[in-house]
């Protein structure tokens, strides 16, 4: 897959339990940025949230079994 057909999302989960409250926090085409976009995130709530990075084919469609690759943000 070419790399221009990726973006990255940025979810916020309270504590880094994805069982409690979480919510979206941005995308971005450049993992970089994206990377960045949740550091910034994570400070600015003084550790109380812990980011995911989520890589996800643009205009991709849904695939039985398949599991989008979830990166660390360190």
């Amino acid at each position: 897959m070419n790399k221009t057909n990726l973006i990255y999302v940025v979810i916020a989960h309270r504590f880094g339990d994805d069982n409690q409250h979480s919510y979206f926090v941005g995308c971005n085409t450049s993992k970089s940025k994206a990377l960045d976009m949740a550091r910034k995130e994570e400070e600015y709530r003084g550790g109380k949230y812990e980011c995911w990075l989520h890589e996800a084919p643009i205009d991709g469609v849904w695939e039985e079994g398949k599991e989008y690759k979830k990166l660390t943000i360190e």
